[in-house]
């Protein structure tokens, strides 16, 4: 079982971005097949929120950034997946206070979190399955 505790993006083994416990439930409480469904959606998704970012921030559309940032924030915590949730936050606080500057910094930490989690899940997927990750 494992959290993320800091609104910074994780790192080392045993930093994850997932909350073990909470896919176990999701997969208790949905069965497998539609837990991973819907996870393997989120992770669809996660690229699609980094370019809305990407795209927002290079026009420095403080609004933009809130709002994607905002959207993914509950989408990550309803997947379990709180270290990114509060990386959202932080980018959405920073949005709202119009810092500019640390807005640039943790919009590409949360992009380049994204792509992280994404990673993390295929291989959770892939060493619940057993496969080689």
């Amino acid at each position: 079982m494992f959290t993320s505790t800091t609104a910074v993006a994780p790192s080392g083994p045993g930093n994850r971005y997932f909350d073990i416990a909470g896919l176990h439930g999701m997969r208790t409480c949905l069965g497998r097949l539609q837990a991973d469904r819907l996870l393997d959606n989120f992770a669809e998704a996660l690229p699609l929120y980094s370019s809305r970012l990407e795209e927002a921030a290079a026009r420095s559309d403080l609004a933009a950034v809130a709002r994607t940032a905002h959207a993914l924030r509950g989408t990550a915590i309803s997947f379990g997946c709180p270290g990114l949730s509060r990386l959202c936050e932080s980018v959405k606080a920073s949005c709202e206070r119009g810092d500019v500057e640390e807005f640039r910094r943790s919009a590409k930490l949360l992009i380049h979190a994204n792509g992280r989690a994404v990673k993390e899940l295929q291989m959770l997927r892939a060493l619940s399955t057993g496969a080689a990750a």
